[in-house]
């Protein structure tokens, strides 16, 4: 059991819901997974706030009133929603300064998109409307365990089919998230909240590298042989997540 592997005498659930993160019932490294992606990306008083804070602005606006919704049109059906978090892209570039073109780039194709669907975003300042966006990035995250680390075996990071090209793709990025108890060079990563390796990937990444794959899915063993010249779009953030300070943990 992952309980029993990653945390010893504490189950996996109960030990991340002590610490305050989120947790489905059957999905707890998922829980885990997004509220370090949240803290890490758009850093809050704590991690339970700053997931909580993702979560609501996928369809309503922050406290401030300053950011939010990412999504029109959706109240009422936040779980069919296919967005795990929303996180201003100002605050992304910060955190991930390479991620800035993409950035500029895909503020102006929402602006457009949402535009075009009669859902116009929350825009403030003067200029030009797609340079005033005040856009939150869509973000999808998914998160697995290695169990035999440091083999990464045939582990899957995602299913292709996920990120397939759309008009207006549903998701801006995706963090893909993988947890251990030890990574390759055999440290115990305890301490740095059990992430062996997290990468942030734009749906562009992904599409292209679809279009080269011989299966419906990217394991995790094609990411780490990549993981010295990631493609074009794909980003190292493993440094980022192990950062993150949980209370409690």
């Amino acid at each position: 059991m992952l309980g029993d592997v990653l945390l010893g005498m504490w189950s996996a659930r109960d030990r991340i819901q002590k610490a305050g993160l989120a947790a489905e019932r059957g999905d707890p490294i998922g829980g885990l997974a997004q509220s370090l992606a949240a803290a890490a990306l758009w850093p809050s008083v704590s991690v339970p706030a700053a997931y909580e804070r993702a979560r609501a602005v996928r369809t309503g606006f922050d406290e401030s009133g300053a950011f939010g919704p990412a999504v029109r049109g959706w109240e009422g059906r936040v779980s069919t929603l296919g967005i795990d978090l929303a996180i201003p892209w100002t605050s992304i570039v910060q955190r991930v300064p390479a991620l800035s073109a993409f950035a500029r780039q895909r503020r102006g194709e929402r602006w457009a998109w949402d535009a075009s669907a009669g859902t116009p975003p929350f825009i403030t300042g003067e200029g030009p409307m797609e340079d005033r966006y005040a856009g939150l990035a869509r973000v999808r995250v998914r998160a697995r365990f290695a169990p035999r680390a440091p083999d990464e075996g045939s582990v899957e990071a995602i299913s292709y089919r996920e990120v397939r090209s759309q008009t207006a793709p549903l998701n801006d990025l995706y963090v893909l998230v993988l947890f251990a108890r030890s990574d390759e060079e055999y440290r115990d990563l305890r301490e740095a909240n059990f992430v062996w390796s997290a990468g942030v990937f734009t749906d562009e990444c992904l599409n292209r590298m679809s279009c080269d794959a011989t299966s419906g899915v990217l394991r995790w063993r094609q990411i780490h042989a990549l993981w010295d010249h990631l493609p074009r779009g794909a980003h190292d953030v493993s440094g980022l997540l192990r950062a993150v300070r949980v209370a409690g943990w």
